[in-house]
């Protein structure tokens, strides 16, 4: 008994369409695997945005860490966060007490406590997420 091969087109992403002879189990299966295709697209996509550098300029003003650039120290963290208004208690702490970039009282610092305002990175992009456990890998966490 022979199966009913019937000419089909699929629509593939990028605009390529497809076509073929066969059943209708087979052109299922194919819409899937497109349907499948435009998804990991997508999802490369998405993952490929949270690794590109962005102006510093569009960074978040909310305390968030996220990694910098600035050429002269490359690569490091920082965050926007409110400056202490009180003196230092010596002068090996007075980079912990940043002048203020806006009226709320709120710099940029460096994860090491640098006040950034006199020489703002260039670049920003959004920390990575923390690795999973192995707890978490074998479904406990």
């Amino acid at each position: 008994m022979s199966k009913d091969r019937t000419r089909f087109y699929v629509d593939l992403p990028d605009g390529v369409t497809l076509s073929f002879s066969g059943d209708v189990q087979a052109m299922d299966w194919l819409r899937a695997q497109s349907i499948e295709i435009t998804s990991l697209r997508e999802e490369v996509k998405r993952l490929k945005a949270l690794t590109e550098w962005r102006p510093f300029d569009t960074a978040p003003q909310d305390g968030t860490e996220i990694i910098v650039y600035r050429e002269d120290a490359l690569v490091f963290t920082a965050s926007f966060c409110e400056s202490r208004s009180e003196e230092p208690a010596n002068e090996n702490d007075r980079q912990w007490f940043g002048e203020s970039t806006d009226e709320d009282g709120w710099c940029w610092f460096s994860a090491c406590g640098d006040d950034l305002t006199g020489d703002l990175p260039t670049l920003w992009m959004p920390m990575p997420a923390p690795p999973l456990t192995q707890e978490k890998i074998d479904g406990c966490g």
